[in-house]
């Protein structure tokens, strides 16, 4: 005897389960969807890296550029023109000691000084009082060898005077232009200084006594 289900109820028939490979299935569709999303993102990562990159290179250039200082060119000395190349004055000053030339004990001592403006000269001896009608005199010469004969080796001096101590001195001083200079090295001076002894007031060189050189 067949049972009958009760009235008012239906029969169910139960449903067949998907197979697990089914579901998976229905599932890897969705995979290419979440790949399209993520690319465009890797895309932006690499242009990010590159920019960066290039940006660092670029940076770095210039930096090394910055700290690698020049050199300056060499200066080369300037060579004055002619026009330019104008005498400097003679400038000077020294003190000499006087020597006996005659063989005598008396000596003495001359100082000068010459700068752009002026020239002064001071002489001092220890000579005893002249014969009578006779006196000293102070003479410049520039050579050694005087002769009496050119007048341009010698320069005649004024006479000595006694001071109040009882020396012979002598005292000069010139005051000149300064352009253009009167002398513009030691051997435009005369720089032999005598002292003699005269007994005629003229431009010839009696009887030396005393005698020294400038040097400077």
């Amino acid at each position: 005897m067949e049972s009958t289900a009760p009235e008012g109820s239906q029969q169910s028939n139960p449903q067949p389960e998907t197979p697990p490979v089914l579901q998976q299935q229905t599932v890897a569709p969705s995979l290419p969807e979440e790949q399209s999303k993520s690319s465009p993102r890797k895309v932006l990562v690499v242009v990010a890296f590159l920019v960066f990159a290039v940006l660092g290179g670029i940076l770095g250039y210039f930096s090394l550029q910055s700290s690698e200082i020049p050199k300056p060119p060499p200066t080369l000395p300037l060579t004055p023109q002619p026009s330019e190349q104008a005498d400097l004055p003679y400038v000077g000053t020294q003190e000499i000691a006087l020597s006996n030339v005659t063989g005598g004990t008396s000596i003495g001592r001359a100082f000068r000084s010459i700068n752009e403006f002026s020239s002064t000269l001071t002489i001092y001896t220890e000579l005893p009082d002249p014969p009578e009608a006779q006196f000293y005199q102070a003479w410049f010469l520039k050579t050694d060898n005087y002769t009496g004969i050119d007048p341009q080796d010698v320069l005649p001096g004024q006479k000595l005077q006694k001071d109040h101590t009882g020396h012979y001195t002598y005292l000069s001083g010139f005051i000149f232009q300064p352009s253009p200079p009167l002398f513009t090295k030691l051997s435009d001076l005369r720089n032999i200084l005598v002292v003699s002894l005269e007994a005629i007031d003229d431009d010839v060189m009696e009887t030396k006594i005393l005698q020294g050189t400038f040097t400077q």
